[in-house]
């Protein structure tokens, strides 16, 4: 409900985008100019989840529609079906176009991949930068690390 919540108040306070963070990531200091530089209006940090075995949180739609979670490998910006919110740029106009509740977790979807279902079919690309790797705090942080592999390290 608290991603509701905020793409509520940006719709009332007018403002172009916004950018999600979940209270457990860390980040590089010039993150938000990154990805609000991409100039698209759904954009994902590169991270994984938080829990063992530190899967990735982007996903592909298959030729029978079911996403699959996909380890990405390079940098730069990817186009993906399907990410995370755990640090997510969104421009208002996303939220414009779609009827609110936008997030909402359902039998098939978690309230994140239901988003982007829902943009996907409103016509909006999703994209995920692979040069901006957002760290997942754990009992260590867990960072996409060399050829989109976990990576854990203590500071």
């Amino acid at each position: 409900e608290m991603r509701n919540l905020a793409a509520r108040q940006a719709l009332e306070k007018a403002v172009d985008a916004v950018l999600m963070i979940d209270a457990d990531m860390i980040f590089p200091p010039t993150a938000l100019q990154r990805i609000s530089s991409h100039g698209k209006p759904i954009v994902a940090g590169h991270c994984l989840r938080r829990r063992r075995p530190f899967g990735p949180t982007t996903a592909v739609q298959g030729q029978d529609g079911r996403l699959t979670t996909v380890r990405l490998q390079g940098s730069g910006l990817v186009p993906v079906d399907a990410v995370g919110a755990a640090f997510l740029y969104v421009k208002i106009e996303v939220f414009r176009r779609i009827l609110d509740p936008w997030f909402e977790r359902t039998d098939r979807l978690g309230e994140d991949y239901d988003f982007c279902e829902k943009a996907r079919k409103a016509g909006f690309p999703i994209f995920v930068d692979l040069g901006l790797p957002i760290g997942h705090i754990t009992q260590a942080v867990v960072w996409p690390g060399e050829n989109g592999n976990p990576e854990i390290r203590m500071k």
